[in-house]
């Protein structure tokens, strides 16, 4: 009987080799989207002025039991809190992308209206319970384009304890490290797996570095 050896750890040099050669050929491509530096910049002050306005929501990417998507929950500092999906970083990513330079009121403007995107789509428990109900659906999106997003410093929101719970500025950073467009890149959608590949990742983050 042949016996499954475990998997090489790390990877033979030559396939790692191979794959940060492929990463350093797609950010160099010329069909890889790249943001304009200048609107990049813009967004990054955009973002941090949002992340402690406490007029308006932080938008936090995770899932909790009792908490739909879209709901309003108060954190104990009194600050409006949001659990999504990812589709804010798809709305932000694609104004971005567009040159589109909001104001902190054309936002308000937008979470008035319920014109940004919190989740894939709006399930049962959303519309019993939550205030903000736009889907990434109903709006256009990397997806429908071919592209999945993803993010150069990881997003993930660790630790125990409920979002409420946790340090006001912990969940800032959080939603600064979310929407900020210059922590993002597109790879295509059929190969969505190579975002998460640090060579990938580390490729990416250098075309940003020399924006």
């Amino acid at each position: 009987m042949r016996t499954l050896m475990p998997c090489p750890n790390p990877l033979p040099d030559d396939l790692v080799g191979e794959l940060v050669n492929l990463a350093r050929l797609w950010a160099r491509h010329a069909d890889c989207p790249h943001l304009d530096p200048q609107t990049v910049r813009y967004w990054d002050k955009l973002i941090s002025s949002w992340s402690t306005d406490s007029k308006l929501p932080l938008l936090i990417r995770k899932r909790e039991k009792n908490v739909a998507r879209g709901e309003a929950i108060r954190h104990a500092t009194g600050r409006e809190l949001v659990l999504t999906d990812n589709s804010p970083a798809s709305w932000s990513y694609m104004l971005a992308y567009a040159r589109e330079k909001p104001s902190i009121e054309d936002i308000l403007s937008f979470l008035g209206r319920d014109k940004i995107p919190i989740s894939m789509v709006v399930d049962r428990q959303m519309k019993a319970r939550s205030r903000y109900l736009c889907s990434k659906v109903s709006v256009p999106n990397p997806n429908k384009l071919g592209w999945k997003v993803c993010h150069i410093k990881k997003v993930g929101l660790g630790g125990r304890g409920t979002v409420k719970e946790k340090p006001i500025h912990i969940l800032q950073s959080h939603f600064r490290t979310f929407l900020a467009p210059s922590n993002m890149f597109l790879v295509p959608l059929v190969l969505g797996g190579l975002g998460e590949l640090p060579q990938f990742i580390e490729a990416m983050a250098r075309t940003r570095d020399a924006l």
